[in-house]
Order: C-alpha cells, then sequence, then structure tokens
C-alpha cells in the first residue's frame, strides 16, 4: 500500500505483478505520513502528523476519524492481547505515548514517556521463559533514552499507565529503534543431509589418494 498526496490517491499494489489493484482518492492537502495494517488484517490506518483515518479493509470505508491536538511523530500497532482488541500506540511531538481501540478510535490513555519528543515506537511480544513475559513497548526518543513498558494489561486505562520496565540513557540523538526479540538459534532442516553429503565427500578424496598412491607404487620413477 502506498499513498500519494500529490496526485490524492492511496494505491494497493499487487507485488506479484507490480500492478496497483485499487485505487482510493483521498485529499491532495492531506499530509499522510503513515500507513499500518492491523495485527488481524481487518483494518489499515492512514494518518498524517494531525490526524488519524481508520478503514475497515473488507469495503475500504473509513469507520472513524481522530484528530491528534500534538502532532504526531510515530504509530504502530501493537500485537493482539487476550481479548483479540486492536490498539495502536502513537508517540507525539510533546514526549507523550497514548493508546487508541481499533475501530472505535477511543483512546485508552495518554501518559508522559518522555521530556522530549517521541521519535519511534517498537512493540514485541516477549518469550515465555521471560518472568515479566507479555507485550511490551520500547520507545526512543529525543532526550537520548530508550525506554522499555509493559503493555500486556489489556485494562490500561488513564488510571493504570503501563509501568516503564528499564530506562537507557545512550547519550545520542536518537531518530528510529527496531526490536530483535531473542530466539533460539535453529540449524536447517537438511542438516543431516549435509553432514552426509559431506562424509561422502571426505570418503571421495580419501579414494582418490589412495588410487594416486598404489599407481605411484606400481609404476615407480
Amino acid at each position: 500500500m502506498s499513498v500519494s498526496p500529490k496526485d490524492g490517491t492511496l494505491r494497493t499494489w499487487n507485488l506479484l505483478t507490480s500492478r496497483s489493484v485499487y485505487v482510493k482518492n483521498i485529499k491532495k492537502e492531506s499530509q499522510i505520513e503513515f500507513i499500518r495494517w492491523s495485527p488481524d488484517g481487518k483494518y489499515y490506518i492512514s494518518a498524517s502528523p494531525k490526524q488519524l483515518n481508520i478503514f475497515e479493509l473488507e469495503n475500504a470505508e473509513c469507520v472513524c476519524e481522530c484528530d491528534f491536538d500534538i502532532p504526531v511523530l510515530t504509530i504502530e500497532f501493537l500485537p493482539l492481547n487476550q481479548t483479540q482488541m486492536n490498539r495502536i500506540v502513537v508517540g507525539d511531538n510533546g514526549g507523550n505515548i497514548s493508546l487508541y481501540e481499533i475501530p472505535s478510535g477511543k483512546k485508552l490513555l495518554s501518559y508522559k514517556a518522555h521530556e522530549n519528543r517521541v521519535k519511534c515506537v517498537s512493540p514485541m511480544v516477549t518469550p515465555e521463559d521471560i518472568i515479566l513475559n507479555g507485550t511490551w513497548l520500547v520507545t526512543a526518543s529525543s532526550d537520548e533514552c530508550v525506554k522499555v513498558w509493559d503493555v500486556s494489561n489489556s485494562e490500561l486505562d488513564q488510571e493504570k499507565t503501563p509501568n516503564c520496565l528499564l530506562t537507557i540513557p545512550t547519550g545520542a540523538r536518537l531518530t528510529c529503534v527496531t526490536v530483535w526479540p531473542k530466539t533460539e538459534p535453529r540449524l536447517p532442516a537438511s542438516t543431516e543431509s549435509l553432514d552426509t553429503s559431506e562424509s561422502a565427500t571426505e570418503k571421495k578424496t580419501a579414494k582418490r589418494r589412495r588410487k594416486r598412491k598404489n599407481s605411484a607404487k606400481r609404476n615407480p620413477s
């Protein structure tokens, strides 16, 4: 999916044919900077720094519009929680993090996360072997800090703000952040066949050496 304020269109593309399969007209003056798909694939959102539009994929209908009081710099969907409720997290120019429910557009909570603008957010689902496992949110800010928040609680509201699990003062002017979840190293499925192949190669090499050695014995120089 791509957006072009220049010609006032939002396009969905077929990646196999590189052709546009659906075109939706938008306002040419719209300064859309974000397009995101919901985890369950039922919705997509387009957002400018000042407004969020929520669309239902089945009929491409805009089901909700939300206006932002403070310019938004980053926006992402959170992984589906136990209630299967789609939620988005928004970071703004004032250092705030806000959570919205999709498709209603209801603001669940907003809290001061950083002293300066929030440049990027990255949600992740932690492995089960971690004590505080669940859904975490990593945020990076112009205040030079990276923070990790626990947003697992589906009942988060203005009275129950997320716990900050970790603060990392980087001393750098941060512009983006991404998360690499812990995973166990996995060997290729064909490991055994590779070992067998290597063993067979070694046997062939040894056989050729024996032949050359025997040939040298029969035909001494």
